[in-house]
């Protein structure tokens, strides 16, 4: 990856190159989970997995083995700059848009600067200079 980058991308476990990803643009059928980890740890982990897990059988027909995605996911993490950032894990097949998956999927995992909640709008107004705000929709 590009060392400007604060991303960083593991292709099934490997440091993922840019020639690695363009194929990836056109796979066709992908589904991914996002999460905020904190202390190296992601919270629900339990759940992510569940949802990589279920939404790859819906879309081709398997999944990869938990103790792969946990140890893919464990290799990224390890890799991250920091305890606390943003993780995404995208799994899709390589048989390209118009071709049924074969073989196992690929598991992408993206790791980037923490996005924390941004500030409630009355906390962010006080830091704006305001001693009140008001809201409607």
């Amino acid at each position: 990856m590009n060392g400007d980058s604060p991303h960083i991308a593991h292709l099934d476990g490997w440091p993922a190159a840019t020639g690695d990803l363009a194929p990836l643009a056109f796979s066709g059928h992908a589904h991914f989970t996002a999460a905020q980890i904190r202390d190296g740890r992601i919270r629900g982990l339990d759940l992510h997995l569940e949802r990589l897990r279920s939404a790859s059988v819906e879309l081709f027909g398997r999944a990869l083995p938990e103790d792969v995605v946990r140890a893919h996911l464990r290799t990224a993490l390890a890799a991250a700059p920091a305890a606390n950032l943003s993780l995404t894990a995208t799994v899709s097949s390589t048989a390209g848009e118009f071709a049924a998956p074969d073989g196992d999927p690929t598991l992408l995992v993206r790791t980037g600067p923490d996005r924390r909640r941004p500030a409630p709008p009355v906390r962010q107004a006080v830091a704006d200079g305001f001693d009140d705000a008001a809201f409607w929709t």
